[in-house]
């Protein structure tokens, strides 16, 4: 094995471990979860593990299902300000099928003008450029990035091990 390998090799096995131990900090941090207002908590380490792990996010929300026939869900947002929001039961048709269907989505440098600024709106004057949205059990988690095309493979592997641990503990 040359040096330039070895030191690939080791560059690989510290990001594995990164990775695992921030998937770890979110585990505990679900299993102490009592009441619904300590999700609130949960979200803001995975949103700090996430962005510890190497993924170029800005804020983090977490869909949850309230009656899918209906399109209906809750939406806990978690941004890197600190910021949380909570909308009440908003209908989301893209959420719905992509919780419906069990099939993740990126979205990569969303171009056109009016959707973008329906999104800044929505995301507290941020000009999101894309997010990933990854169903779990009881809902969607999503990322959203102001990079235009921030998100790889192992940013989805990532999103859906987080998305394991939550099904687990929620």
């Amino acid at each position: 094995m040359t040096r330039k390998e070895l030191a690939q090799k080791v560059l690989d096995l510290e990001t594995k471990n990164m990775a695992l131990e921030g998937l770890v900090a979110i585990q505990q941090v679900v299993q102490e979860m009592v009441h619904p207002q300590d999700l609130e908590r949960v979200m803001q380490v995975c949103l700090a593990e996430v962005k510890q792990m190497g993924m170029d996010i800005c804020s983090m929300a977490l869909h949850l299902m309230l009656n899918v026939d209906q399109r209906l869900i809750k939406t806990f947002r978690f941004s890197t300000n600190g910021t949380l929001s909570i909308e009440e039961s908003r209908r989301a048709t893209q959420l719905t099928q992509c919780w419906k269907t069990g099939q993740s989505t990126i979205q990569a440098d969303m171009g056109a003008n009016e959707y973008r600024n329906r999104i800044r709106d929505r995301f507290g004057g941020l000009m999101i450029r894309s997010f990933m949205d990854v169903p779990f059990s009881q809902g969607v988690i999503s990322v959203q990035s102001l990079a235009p095309d921030p998100f790889i493979e192992a940013d989805k592997e990532i999103l859906v091990r987080v998305s394991g641990i939550l099904s687990a503990g929620i």
